[in-house]
């Protein structure tokens, strides 16, 4: 069995995408799920996976009613990337040798392959960066320097509580 790259899917980088327009959602209204798809350009179906899944993690929450939609499950800046990611990817490694065994997906070259080392240190470094970027980080980024999608948010808008 060789190494395969992993990296972070599509999945992982949508749930960032919608935990972020949650974020910047005005006043933390709720938002449809045909709202953020129209607004980021995320498939209605693939979206409506993937905030299931952010659900199942406690992450988002969702508001019944004629307004109703989905909302953040707690506070931006005790969200982090690492959270996001886990909830939407089943692991977070650039390289399958780079996991554990226990996990099940283990190079059989790891004891001799030269690059190892590499691949560790680039796990560890991108663990870090996901667990030190909060998702009010995030939403503070985009609010500073571009809208998060296509309009989702008008300028001048107040900010969640918290971001």
């Amino acid at each position: 069995m060789g190494c395969r790259m992993l990296g972070i899917s599509t999945k992982g980088h949508y749930g960032l995408v919608i935990m972020t327009a949650l974020a910047l959602a005005i006043e933390g209204r709720p938002l449809s799920l045909a709202r953020i798809a129209e607004e980021t350009g995320i498939s209605l179906g693939y979206l409506e996976q993937i905030v299931a899944t952010l659900k199942e993690n406690g992450l988002v929450e969702s508001v019944r009613g004629a307004k109703g939609g989905y909302v953040l499950g707690r506070d931006p800046a005790e969200i982090t990337a690492h959270q996001i990611i886990l909830a939407t990817e089943r692991e977070i490694a650039p390289i399958s040798c780079s996991l554990q065994p226990a996990e099940g997906v283990c190079c059989d070259r790891v004891d001799y392959c030269p690059t190892v080392f590499l691949w560790g240190r680039l796990e560890q470094q991108l663990s870090l960066a996901l667990g030190d970027t909060t998702l009010a980080d995030l939403a503070r980024h985009n609010r500073n320097n571009k809208p998060v999608a296509r309009g989702l948010l008008l300028a001048g808008t107040q900010p969640r509580v918290g971001v």
